[in-house]
């Protein structure tokens, strides 16, 4: 789940959001096992400052991930950056992709490493 519209997520924005689909990685979890997600960041900004207060935004790291088994889609906010930063955001998003990604490759060369001695 990609998600190409702002429809297609399950998150709770407005329309003055930005909305930016960083990548996809298995999230490793815990017990060893690892989780299809996606991940998301989101400029949210408040339409009007209320009486008279300055104009808030802040910036979240979502990670998404469809659970079957409750057919459903799961929102975990992985961080949470004061201020619209959104260059801050993708920076973050990026690197956990980056992390997660590598840990998942790596994990898969030690299995893919044991599956040849085992078979030598």
């Amino acid at each position: 789940m990609q998600g190409d519209s702002k429809s297609d997520l399950p998150l709770v924005t407005q329309s003055c959001d930005e909305i930016h689909y960083v990548g996809s990685c298995y999230w490793k979890k815990r017990f060893g096992r690892s989780e299809w997600s996606n991940i998301y960041v989101v400029a949210h900004r408040q339409l009007q400052p209320e009486h008279d207060k300055p104009k808030a935004s802040w910036t979240h790291v979502y990670r998404i991930v469809e659970d079957i088994r409750m057919g459903r889609s799961l929102v975990y906010l992985e961080a949470v950056l004061q201020g619209e930063c959104m260059i801050g955001g993708l920076a973050a998003a990026k690197q956990l992709v980056e992390i997660f990604s590598n840990a998942a490759r790596l994990d898969e060369d030690l299995r893919r490493s044991a599956r040849i001695e085992g078979t030598a």
